[in-house]
């Protein structure tokens, strides 16, 4: 009698690509699982929240509280991989401090309710504005980075501007990353190009020009072909448009053949995207394609245009 072979090992499911542009997907079953956040116990904290006491004085307890409060959830949930063991002290540090605004955020973070994550990261946003006061926006503008205090208010915004792109909802990342730009410098470099994605996508096309203008001398994936495509809607086959489009071309090759392939990126593309690009501050190829095909594909001519220049080159 033969010996029962034995079952075979399941292997993995294995991460999708999308046709359109490359960029893989997350199977379901692969998907993080949710923990549970206790909502009511949030609502009962924020609502503790005395706002006409901010902003703190540098020597008061409140101040002390809050700094100690920030210190817990973000240097100590920074060690720490349990998704349970860092909402824990997300919690704690909200009841040490109900003003602690990186707390929001974190929760926020956790969450798996888009509607949940905007509604966490508001708070945030808000309880942080109020606590750094005007007088800090008025004289700190432009060097945010630099403050412990203020880095859960970029975090917010940052957050919101990312959500928002998830959602496809590209009027209200743009303003979260008009807000960013406002309060931190650096930020503006990092992130130009996410900024100039939106945009052009958006047809916010003058916008998009004063972005360039800024970063002129930069040869990143989005200013490269942003100032091919606005130059070819002003001035058609023109001179200056097609040395824009050659350079383009030359260094991001992929991006043009991307572009003349008829790419229909979904929500669930740039979703995914969003989600699971760890660092949002360098805008990806993919990224760009996924964003700005289809302000290329309603450019009457554009696309034939990239596709001659792209042989030649």
């Amino acid at each position: 009698m033969k010996k029962p072979k034995p079952a075979r090992k399941q292997k993995a499911p294995k991460k999708k690509k999308s046709k359109a542009t490359g960029v893989r997907r997350v199977n379901d079953e692969s998907r993080a699982k949710s923990i549970h956040i206790d909502f009511t116990r949030i609502d009962e904290i924020f609502a503790r929240i005395d706002f006409e006491a901010f902003p703190f004085a540098p020597d008061s307890e409140e101040m002390k509280a809050y700094l100690e409060a920030e210190y817990m959830n973000h240097i100590i949930s920074s060690h720490i991989r349990s998704k349970d063991q860092i909402r824990d002290i997300a919690f704690m540090a909200l009841e040490s401090s109900p003003a602690c605004a990186g707390a929001y955020v974190t929760l926020g973070q956790l969450s798996q309710s888009v509607e949940d994550k905007i509604g966490l990261f508001k708070r945030g946003e808000l309880v942080a504005e109020h606590l750094l006061g005007k007088d800090f926006f008025e004289k700190n503008s432009g060097s945010f980075d630099q403050f412990h205090e203020a880095r859960s208010y970029l975090k917010a915004l940052l957050e919101l501007a990312k959500v928002y792109s998830f959602l496809g909802d590209f009027e209200n990342a743009i303003l979260y990353l008009k807000k960013l730009f406002e309060v931190e410098e650096e930020a503006v470099f990092t992130l130009h190009q996410v900024l100039l994605a939106l945009l052009t996508e958006s047809g916010r096309y003058e916008e998009a020009e004063e972005v360039l203008e800024r970063f002129s001398s930069e040869t990143t994936v989005a200013v490269l072909y942003t100032r091919a495509l606005l130059q070819f809607r002003k001035w058609g086959d023109s001179e200056d448009a097609n040395n824009s489009v050659i350079m383009a071309i030359d260094r991001y090759r992929n991006v043009a053949r991307a572009l003349t392939s008829n790419p229909s990126p979904t929500k669930e593309d740039i979703r995914d995207l969003v989600q699971h690009e760890t660092n949002l501050d360098v805008l990806s190829e993919n990224w760009y394609v996924l964003i700005c095909c289809n302000a290329w594909q309603q450019t009457e001519g554009a696309i034939s245009w990239l596709a001659e220049r792209l042989e030649k080159v």
